[in-house]
């Protein structure tokens, strides 16, 4: 799942770690605490 939501934000945004962060924050993306999983909140 890492693999695959990391190549989706890099269509639209160059740092995938910043926006993926951002979007959690957001409550727009869950995470598992280990951060093996995630999903989509809203």
């Amino acid at each position: 799942m890492e693999d695959c939501l990391r190549l989706a934000i890099a269509t639209v945004h160059d740092d995938t770690s910043a926006l993926r962060r951002y979007l959690i924050e957001e409550g727009l993306l869950g995470r598992t605490a280990d951060g093996s999983v995630y999903q989509r909140l809203r």
